[in-house]
């Protein structure tokens, strides 16, 4: 008898332990192309989420590494990746992976202060735009860098907007 009632606790126990759930993947309105990344089909919605107040952009974060906000940004409206919101960055950084799957070509170099060491060159080119949250800059230089795994979304994207970065969402408010 005991054995029976300890697996039944057992099992109970487990069905108590707290687990996480998506309703959506992704905000707003949207399909998914042939590759599984999203279309942004806010224009044809009429109650859009991406801006649930005027001029305000928000991006859902979907974790955080370090303590810094991890969002989901969409390049040249077609390819979706997962970069660092990093206040601290001029410029927006990509891996070398993405770039080239974005099909950057290098227009120059960037140079750059980092931790370890000063005046750094990397090389740079150009996306026709970042959208993040609904949030859009054109014609933005990035700068390529090999020693990063995950890209940064730096200052060159949203020194155009007051940044709040909240608990679960990163606010973009339009200047304008």
């Amino acid at each position: 008898m005991k054995r029976p009632l300890a697996l039944l606790t057992c099992c109970f126990g487990l069905l108590l332990l707290p687990s996480e759930s998506y309703a959506q993947e992704h905000q707003g309105c949207y399909m998914l192309d042939s590759n599984g990344n999203p279309v942004d089909l806010n224009g044809l919605c009429e109650n859009s989420t991406s801006t649930t107040t005027s001029g305000i952009f928000r991006a859902p974060i979907k974790r955080r590494q370090g303590g810094i906000p991890i969002i989901d940004v969409r390049f040249n409206n077609e390819r979706t990746v997962e970069m660092m919101v990093d206040t601290g960055a001029s410029a927006t950084l990509l891996s070398p992976e993405v770039a080239q799957q974005l099909g950057v070509k290098q227009e120059g170099t960037f140079l750059a202060n980092t931790p370890s060491d000063r005046e750094v060159e990397f090389p740079a080119g150009r996306v026709e735009s970042i959208t993040a949250g609904g949030a859009t800059a054109r014609d933005v230089v990035v700068v390529i860098s090999p020693a990063l795994s995950m890209g940064l979304l730096g200052q060159n994207f949203f020194s155009r907007y007051d940044v709040v970065i909240k608990e679960d969402v990163v606010e973009f408010h339009d200047r304008e």
